[in-house]
């Protein structure tokens, strides 16, 4: 008969153990002493299909031995070879037995022949310390059921046999007194299973290798509580209870991704308990399902840096019931290959949806991500899918609707072995659309035969020659944008294979700089491909040019003028803090010199200072004239810097081919100290820095002032080099103009914080404002409702913010289902609220808009009627 082993057997254990039989007795006496008697022994058969599976013999003892064969006689019947034999001491009947096995259980896979010793020797000494079960959290787990298993290894992915032998309970600690068992048998070490209370079983993972003496064994439950489950919505907040749930391996979704274990349906709030293997729902990627919604990829750290992340609280998914309003304004379409044939498993990828005018509303996931991430759906078995951008409503929660003329910004891509070229797209909401997908062309599709490079003496074939031979690859790409591969100085003899496209080098010897090419390399190139010298000219270009005075127009002596610094720039290992000093390099690193020393010694910067007539001679490489980041800066402490973009350069050379640079102006500067406070960002993105702008009068009429604003497309390549961005929460020197009235406008890229506004700003030179640590006001939303020419209120139409003065942030919002757009505005700020198109045909932004004016919070909600007209709204749908 079986018999089930009682829920406190173990610390019935736990007091047997440290019986004083083995101390008062030797080993041959208890053998004496026990032959004969009757010992229980569970006899386990079947136990791979149920671990709990076991008959309870008795069996008379040989001496101290259990003999196989007499199990197999009390049994009655032949034993399979996959059986397993288990002595524990709480079944004994016999006290004097219980007493010499000393709390220590004995088990033995069977064999012809076999018996166990019932001596408990050595006890793995992990097994004399404290069990403490943890969940995923790392918090102790109270008051649960445990089952014990008996195995032949201490890892459940390492044990070969698992036999059921007890149940227990955790106390409210999340401790357990540990069973023990004989390590002078096969089976000596346990399992547990932990019924949590909200997960029901799941295995808990032992941390023995790291368990130390006279301490807690640790063991991992791959458990939550309810309430840290995963809560899947969809694209409209809404719980998606029921809907099946699959796990992948990876941060992003492959096709090729190894499914861990079955996929799970929601629970009735639409929460996902969490597997065992990966409660954290770490390092993977989620295909969630249902027949009512479609199939979506949820990737939750998609475009994120590979970290520990905390537990998963969320996942969007990109769909809508298909009852619900919103599943007019969905994406909707089969995916066919050239031949009409469905294609399964594509990956339908969608970041942004436009509305009419150009307006991007940016894909919504909760928390903080990089804006390359994109929703994900799956195609089913006949090449359909279906996704609904998620969107952010006014107060930056999900739930808003596509809008209902938006156009999906789309890419898709077949399976790898499918053989079909990518498709990228616009394709409207709320029609039903297919899309063909092309098939690969055959041949070769990247270039793997032997790049030559001919120059006036032939082939090059000198290896240093080749060493500094920079290639760059300029690459199409199939939804027409085009994408640039720059292998420097050799580095594309490293390449096994290189993109096709058009070829293009530039080498650098004997103080000549070669260029080479264009090529246009394609499937159809010939194995060996030859770029040819197109020109040739000296490696370093001579700029002579004059620094003066801006206002008096008088030279100025020992300003430093070199090629603008930038992080990419430098090859060399930049710390943090010089990183950030490069990157923000401006007019008043001229008054840092330990960065300038930096610069001009450990990094070999070129940098000249000017003769007292103010002029200089300066070279720069040749090859990098006409990228847009190259320019040549003049500073001098105190003053405002100049620049030139050698790009806007109207050259003009001497009889020694040195390019004379015009004038370059430093006008003179007073200084701002302040502190930008802003949170610290979780991501780092341009919105997180701060903008530093100022304006002068319109009416000043001094020439100098106009000077000032020069633009470089208008001033021969010449410019006041200026900061115009800061880092955040350092504190820090900002040139500004003197002797001149200023409006100073600080402020943050985020729409949702306002700027700091200074009016009747003026500084002498060297003057020095200190503002401190600046805080940044809250911007105010007011509501724009946009009408037509009816009366009807407008979906889909963006409104901006167009506050007087100058503006840090783009504020713009789109107007929802009753036409009503949230937009934020700077408090106690006026201006116009427009909607606004690029017209292509007159090259100009078309706009029609109201004027506001707000105080502060108290015009928080403050609404607006924007109505626009007929024409103008023709216009904007036209300019789709």
């Amino acid at each position: 008969m079986r018999r089930l082993y009682p829920i406190a057997s173990v610390l019935v254990l736990a007091t047997l153990a440290g019986s004083s039989w083995t101390k008062a007795q030797d080993k041959e006496q208890a053998r004496e002493t026990l032959n004969g008697r009757g010992a229980v022994v569970r006899l386990y058969v079947g136990w791979k299909a149920d671990p709990k599976a076991y008959t309870t013999l008795t069996v008379a003892l040989d001496g101290l031995d259990v003999l196989f064969d007499a199990v197999e006689q009390a049994a009655g019947e032949s034993v399979p070879e996959d059986a397993a034999v288990v002595v524990v001491p709480d079944d004994q009947q016999d006290s004097l037995i219980a007493e010499v096995m000393d709390g220590c259980l004995f088990g033995e896979p069977y064999s012809p022949g076999g018996r166990i010793t019932l001596w408990p020797g050595v006890v793995p000494w992990v097994q004399l310390n404290p069990c403490l079960f943890k969940d995923a959290l790392d918090q102790p787990i109270p008051n649960a059921e445990v089952e014990i298993l008996l195995s032949d290894d201490p890892r459940f992915y390492g044990a070969d046999c698992q036999l059921w032998i007890a149940n227990a309970r955790i106390d409210e600690n999340g401790r357990m007194w540990s069973p023990k068992a004989s390590a002078s048998c096969k089976l000596f070490s346990f399992l547990f299973t932990v019924i949590h209370p909200d997960c029901g079983p799941v295995p808990a993972l032992s941390h023995y290798s790291s368990s130390q003496p006279g301490g807690d064994h640790l063991l991992t439950v791959g458990a939550l509580p309810k309430d840290q489950w995963c809560v899947f919505l969809d694209a409209l907040g809404n719980p998606l209870p029921g809907a099946d749930v699959k796990l992948f391996r990876g941060w992003v979704w492959k096709s090729t991704s190894e499914l861990l274990g079955q996929a799970s349906p929601l629970d009735e709030s639409g929460r996902l308990c969490p597997p065992p293997w990966c409660p954290l729902l770490d390092d993977c990627c989620l295909v969630v399902s249902d027949p009512n919604y479609g199939t979506a990829i949820v990737e939750p750290y998609d475009k994120m840096f590979p970290a520990i992340q905390p537990p998963l609280t969320t996942c969007v998914v990109p769909l809508v019931s298909r009852e619900s309003d919103a599943n007019e304004r969905s994406l909707r379409g089969t995916v066919i290959d050239d031949s009409g044939a469905p294609v399964v498993g594509a990956v339908v990828t969608c970041g942004r949806v436009t509305v009419p005018g150009g307006t991007r509303l940016r894909a919504f996931f909760g928390g903080s991500y990089l804006s390359g991430k994109c929703a994900k759906a799956l195609t089913d078995k006949q090449g359909q899918f279906v996704m609904h951008l998620p969107l952010a409503n006014s107060d930056g929660t999900l739930g808003r609707m596509v809008p209902l003329d938006a156009t999906y910004e789309v890419g898709i891509e077949a399976p790898e072995d499918s053989g079909l070229e990518p498709f990228y797209g616009l394709l409207p909401a709320g029609q039903e659309h297919t899309i063909t997908m092309a098939t690969i062309s055959p041949g070769p599709k990247s270039f793997t035969g032997v790049l030559l490079f001919q120059d006036e003496d032939g082939i090059v074939n000198d290896p240093a020659k080749l060493g500094q031979i920079t290639l760059t690859i300029h690459v199409t790409l199939a939804d027409g944008h085009w994408r640039e591969h720059t292998y420097s100085n050799g580095s594309w003899t490293q390449q096994e294979e290189l993109p096709f496209g058009t070829y293009c080098a530039t080498g650098e010897w004997d103080g000549i700089l070669h260029v080479f090419g264009p090529v246009e390399v394609t499937a159809d190139s010939p194995e060996r491909v030859v770029l040819t010298v197109s020109e040739i000219r000296s490696a370093e270009t001579t700029y002579s040019g004059r620094v003066i005075h801006g206002v008096t127009g008088q030279p100025i002596s020992q300003a430093l003028v070199m090629q603008r610094p930038w992080p990419s720039q430098i090859a060399a290992e930049l710390s943090d803090e010089r990183f950030m000093q490069v990157f923000y390099f401006g007019p008043e690193a001229a008054a840092n010199g330990e960065l300038l020393q930096f610069l001009e010694e450990d990094i070999g910067w070129r940098i000249t200072r000017t003769d007292n007539d103010g002029h200089f001679e300066i070279a720069l490489p040749t090859s990098q004239q006409d990228n847009p980041e190259t320019s040549i800066v003049a500073i001098r402490e105190n003053f405002l810097g100049s620049e030139l973009q050698s790009r806007f350069l109207q050259a003009q050379t001497d009889d020694t081919a040195t390019v004379l640079l015009p004038d370059m102006k430093l006008f003179p500067a007073g200084i701002v100290v302040l502190d930008p406070c802003v949170p610290e960002p979780e991501v780092l993105s341009v919105e997180n820095q701060v903008r530093f702008l100022y304006a002068t009068p319109a009416d000043d009429p001094r020439s100098w002032v106009a000077d000032l604003w020069a633009t470089p497309v208008a001033n021969q390549g010449v410019s006041v080099f200026r900061r115009y961005d800061l880092p955040i929460n350092r504190l820090q020197s900002v040139y500004v103009p003197a002797d001149v009235t200023l409006t100073l406008t600080i402020g943050r890229r985020v729409e949702q914080s306002a700027p700091v506004v200074m009016e009747g700003v003026r500084l002498e030179q060297g003057e020095v404002l200190d503002l401190g640590s600046v805080q940044f006001p809250q911007a105010i939303q007011v509501v724009v409702q946009a009408i037509d020419s009816a009366g009807k209120p407008l979906e889909g139409i963006a409104i901006r913010c167009l506050p007087d003065g100058l503006d840090t942030a783009n504020r713009t919002a789109v107007t929802d289902i009753e036409g009503c757009a949230h937009v934020y505005v700077p408090p106690h700020s006026q201006g116009r609220l427009v909607a606004e198109y690029y017209d292509e045909e007159t090259q100009t932004t078309i706009r029609e808009g109201i004027a506001y004016r707000v105080a502060g919070e108290e015009d928080g909600g403050k609404e607006f009627v924007l109505q626009l007209s007929d024409e103008f709204l023709d216009g904007l749908v036209a300019s789709k």
